[in-house]
């Protein structure tokens, strides 16, 4: 059937062992780090019963990704990955283990809090690039694409499986039910990364602050690279603001805060459609120029929220497209990137990627509510995705390598520069 084609490709899982212990231990990274989003505000909340303890805790976690991820990068192309992945899943399980004592223990200092969610994200930011930097070592060039979508799913079903369970955790135990998941699911990330093979890359001879200033170098030198980051910060800047939406439905469409929640199921409920019927991307050639159109359609679905006024199921049917469109874009994104850089520049290059994930939503939000203090929420969507689409515009005409690119399986490679818009040497 002609269906099975938009499947899912579990290929790697098949014939890739190593990629299989990867993908498994992902499962409790991910289901660790969503169990934490749910535990962490909520815990400083009730120790505080101050909807501004959540910020400050946001705001340290912020903070930590900006300080690690840059190092653990460094710390990806210098070392083993494995050796950087159980290490710093093993150090989360750790922070999880305190945190639980800590829910166990009445009356303990905010500020313990706070520390500990800042060590947490920080370990988080570190195994990040090691960890998406690990997929092109386990897996050939023509499945990479593939394996990306795979480990795509992993997080979008425990977007919606992690917080989940936690809430009924906490439901039954409390707290302390829910920080031993995390702590349990970090502790299966890192059994399984100490059982993957040696990723050793070759690379720099240790991490400092010249190897960081070689990955920044490197990333400004390529075009293809940056294109990919610069589309990238156009749809987050000014594509669909998160932190608008629970304004929108209560103000603009009057469906409250049920109707708010049922927005945001609806996006992760696009974004699931999308890995689970991701069968078609391995198959993309020119994978820069699906990313070009999956992110016109976000832009084009940002604006629709936005001009959809009353009507709550016009915003549900938006809500879904930038859900699905988000999803394609990223693996499509990802798997141009992780093929596009050297192998021992992967780490590096990643950690960048991580820092312009974790800034440009937050730009984007600001650059949001300020615009609806001016012309209204409705209009601040609107006139975002359609400065979406014009920066997008740009961006595609400026760098024609990105519009170009093809990823080449291992038959047909050749020495040719990978920035040269055609092909890469994974």
């Amino acid at each position: 059937m002609q269906f099975r084609r938009f499947i899912v490709d579990v290929t790697p899982l098949r014939l890739d062992p190593a990629f299989r212990r990867l993908w498994i231990g992902i499962t409790g990274s991910a289901g660790g780090k969503e169990a934490a989003r749910l535990a962490i505000p909520l815990q400083a909340y009730l120790l505080t019963g101050s909807a501004a303890s959540i910020a400050v805790v946001a705001l340290a976690q912020l903070l930590a990704t900006i300080l690690f991820s840059l190092g653990g990068g460094a710390l990806a192309d210098a070392y083993d990955r494995r050796l950087v992945l159980f290490g710093s899943q093993a150090g989360m399980a750790l922070v999880s283990g305190a945190m639980l004592i800590t829910a166990l223990i009445p009356g303990v200092p905010f500020p313990v809090i706070v520390l500990l969610a800042f060590l947490l994200a920080g370990l988080f930011a570190m195994e990040n690039p090691a960890r998406i930097a690990a997929v092109p070592r386990v897996v050939p060039p023509e499945r990479i694409t593939a394996a990306l979508a795979l480990t795509s799913l992993n997080y979008q079903v425990s977007s919606v499986v992690g917080p989940a369970a936690a809430g009924i955790l906490i439901a039954i135990g409390g707290l302390p039910a829910a920080f031993a998941l995390q702590a349990l699911a970090y502790a299966w990330a890192a059994y399984h990364a100490w059982r993957l093979p040696q990723l050793l890359t070759g690379g720099t001879s240790r991490p400092t602050l010249g190897t960081i200033a070689d990955g920044l170098r490197f990333v400004r030198s390529s075009r293809l690279i940056k294109s990919a980051f610069g589309i990238d910060l156009v749809a987050m800047v000014f594509g669909l603001p998160l932190a608008l939406i629970p304004v929108l439905a209560i103000d603009v469409l009057g469906v409250g805060a049920a109707g708010a929640a049922t927005l945001a199921s609806v996006r992760g409920a696009g974004a699931l459609l999308a890995a689970l019927t991701s069968g078609w991307l391995p198959r993309v050639r020119l994978p820069g120029r699906a990313v070009i159109w999956s992110i016109l359609l976000f832009s084009f679905a940002s604006t629709l929220l936005g001009l959809s006024g009353t009507s709550y199921p016009l915003a549900l049917i938006a809500m879904a497209v930038c859900g699905a469109t988000d999803v394609v874009s990223a693996v499509l994104r990802n798997a141009i990137v992780q093929t596009a850089a050297p192998d021992d520049f992967r780490g590096r290059v990643t950690a960048v990627h991580v820092l312009v994930a974790a800034g440009g939503p937050r730009v984007g939000d600001a650059r949001a509510a300020l615009m609806a203090e001016v012309m209204g929420i409705g209009n601040s969507l609107a006139a975002g995705g359609l400065l979406a689409i014009g920066g997008l515009v740009l961006v595609a005409r400026a760098v024609p390598e990105f519009r170009n690119y093809r990823i080449l399986g291992r038959s047909e490679r050749s020495p040719v520069a990978p920035d040269d818009g055609r092909r890469a040497q994974p």
